[in-house]
């Protein structure tokens, strides 16, 4: 990790309640699967849904490819993966 990884770091998140470090807004982008995800992901597609997002934190830091129920999966009623806040959602066009 270099000197300007860490500050990127620090710009995208900030301190919740407590010691808590809380990510920052970011931008989801719903979008149907390329082709070579289809290949790879073959018959899980019914489980985890027809649509995928492509999930920024910022310009340089992003999970690509989440499909759409591993998103939106709670345990207990949490959001087990969540950014803060409500991101700009888009569809890719």
């Amino acid at each position: 990790m270099t000197r300007q990884d860490r500050r990127s770091e620090a710009v995208r998140t900030h301190h919740g309640s407590g010691d808590a470090v809380m990510p920052g807004r970011g931008r989801l982008v719903a979008r149907d699967y390329i082709p070579a995800e289809l290949t790879v992901l073959g018959a899980t597609i019914s489980v985890l849904g027809e649509t995928t997002y492509d999930i920024y934190l910022d310009d340089r830091a992003y999970w690509l490819n989440v499909p759409a129920d591993v998103w939106n999966y709670r345990q207990g009623g949490y959001q087990a993966l969540k950014q803060k806040g409500s991101p700009t959602v888009s569809s890719a066009s």
